[in-house]
């Protein structure tokens, strides 16, 4: 039976003529099965040859006094070395096991590790300044075990990590691995789980691990648990279809929280995009796609930049604080905390929002006024636990949707007839590739009353104590369709910045004149004076040779 944490020879440590004693350790658990038996070789693993090379056996690297020492005279040499032990090591039972080798080399890079990184087959001593260190890997260190009560069928579990579940999963993920510590090679093994102590269930996997090989399993559970921590046991029940030898290595617990659905974190997407953006239709998928995965857990908001429906840069509500952050287009930023592709890493950044603990919950209800020209928000926060200097802002993005038609377009960088083709792309291929047939979703407004917000709460926090803000939502002139209008409230802790909570919200109310126009009153000589192209790019001033329009439209 051979014993250790190395399978191949990747890489060489050390600098050459130095003396160093690398060690791996086998922990008493480990060693449990085999008390009583011999340690009766060591093998050593090479990139090159050493010298001066002696065989240490202890308890803990950094004992005084070994329990074995041996010389090997004629030294090692490149690959696998097997050192034969004068007098073989009984192991005692209930202790741990290090074994280490003393060597130098007359080369760089001599001693041979794997890259899998294991702690207990990693502690190295620099013997001339009596310092540890390590190679970043597991050290080519093994064990080869005899005797007469050798274990046949036997597991041992590994460690299962703590986890908080996302909200909206329909199932728990819990993955670790087995060591197979007999003498027999496992076809199939059972395990045992339950959670809270309750009903006992088992899994059976037909999975073939060599001697001294390792198989990682994952345990998916429905998520059926109440909000709050629980437990969660695993153990081996049957090795082979036979009871597993030793017990003592066969249980894994860990603990899982499920979190409070009323503090489950909504994840706010700001997607930049524009009519110019030939590869923008891939964002405006992404967020479909995403509303369509999550649609009480994803909000999207569609910031343009550049063109027609880009909030205005002078205004109080504007969006140039986020623009500017990114270096093009289509970009997201997710929470204000992450940033990446909306489609291609769109998913990701969603997991990793969506997972991060969050002690902020959120509500929002909006109504429109008498006469429809404002929307009144009110938004209630409250903690699930005493935060001390809570520094949190509110703020309001003004969000339309069904925008068509008013000559607006879209460069379409995946329309069949565009150079950039490269196969079909969710119906866009048959779009022209300046196309007009689009409908704009989520399209920000403004950010009221800015980007920043304006302050929710300052101080001390009390648990599950509620605190509410009242805003009046003003309707800029660029809204074409108060029907299809609707508040997406954010909370912004201001240390950093980031978004901690949020809540789309359509308005309660009555609207007096539903298919009225909110700019349709407004006279041309009114109306802000703006410059576009023929490519939709709002221009900062006119230049020689440049025809402009005025329209009301």
């Amino acid at each position: 039976m051979e014993l250790s944490y190395c399978e191949d020879i990747d890489q060489g440590f050390g600098d050459a003529d130095i003396i160093y004693t690398p060690y791996v350790q086998f922990d008493a658990t480990m060693m449990a099965p085999f008390s009583g038996n011999s340690i009766n070789q060591v093998l050593i693993g090479m990139k090159s040859s050493a010298t001066n090379v002696t065989i240490y056996i202890k308890n803990a690297p950094r004992d005084a006094n070994p329990l074995y020492r041996q010389t090997v005279a004629d030294g090692l040499v490149e690959g696998w070395n097997v050192i034969t032990l004068d007098t073989p090591f009984e192991i005692p039972e209930g202790k741990n096991i290090a074994i280490g080798c003393r060597f130098r080399s007359a080369e760089k890079g001599a001693f041979g590790y794997s890259n899998e990184k294991i702690s207990l087959a990693d502690q190295i001593l620099i013997n001339q300044s009596s310092q540890w260190t390590s190679c970043g890997g597991s050290l080519c260190i093994k064990a080869l075990i005899e005797g007469e009560n050798m274990p046949q069928h036997q597991l041992a579990i590994g460690s299962l990590p703590n986890q908080r579940t996302v909200p909206d999963a329909d199932s728990l993920s819990f993955t670790t691995t087995v060591r197979n510590m007999g003498v027999q090679e496992v076809e199939n093994y059972s395990l045992l789980w339950h959670v809270d102590g309750g009903e006992t269930q088992s899994i059976t996997f037909d999975h073939s691990i060599p001697v001294n090989g390792r198989d990682t399993f994952e345990l998916r559970i429905p998520a059926i648990y109440d909000f709050g921590t629980h437990t969660l046991s695993i153990s081996i029940s049957t090795v082979n279809g036979l009871s597993d030898e030793y017990p003592a290595d066969n249980t894994a617990t860990c603990s899982f929280t499920v979190p409070d659905e009323r503090f489950a974190r909504r994840v706010i997407c700001e997607e930049y995009s524009g009519f110019w953006c030939g590869f923008c239709p891939r964002g405006m998928v992404g967020m479909e796609l995403m509303k369509e995965a999550h649609p009480d857990r994803f909000i999207a908001i569609a910031v343009h930049g550049g063109d027609a429906l880009e909030v205005p840069s002078d205004s109080a509500y504007t969006y140039a604080p986020l623009i500017s952050r990114f270096s093009g287009a289509p970009s997201c930023a997710i929470g204000r905390r992450l940033q990446g592709d909306p489609f291609y890493d769109i998913a990701t950044l969603y997991q990793l929002e969506s997972s991060t603990e969050n002690h902020i919950a959120y509500r929002l209800t909006a109504e429109w006024n008498d006469d429809a020209s404002t929307i009144d928000c009110h938004a209630t926060i409250f903690s699930d636990q005493d935060l001390t200097n809570a520094n949190l802002n509110a703020a309001f993005v003004l969000v339309e949707d069904s925008i068509t038609g008013h000559g607006y377009y879209q460069t379409n960088y995946y329309s069949s007839s565009s150079q950039n083709y490269s196969g079909p792309f969710y119906g866009w291929e048959d779009k022209a590739y300046i196309t007009i047939d689009v409908t704009f979703m989520d399209i920000a407004r403004g950010c009221y009353p800015s980007f920043e917000g304006t302050t929710l709460f300052e101080g001390d926090m009390t648990a599950m104590q509620e605190y509410t803000f009242d805003y009046s939502l003003p309707l800029p002139p660029t809204v074409l369709d108060k029907r299809q209008l609707h508040v997406v409230g954010i909370v912004i802790d201001t240390r950093t910045g980031f978004i901690q909570n949020g809540m789309n919200v359509w308005p309660n109310g009555e609207i007096p004149a539903a298919i009225e126009q909110i700019n349709a009153d407004r006279t041309l000589s009114a109306a802000p004076l703006r410059l576009y192209d023929l490519g939709g790019r709002l221009l900062t001033k006119s230049a020689a040779g440049q025809l402009f329009i005025r329209s009301n439209k």
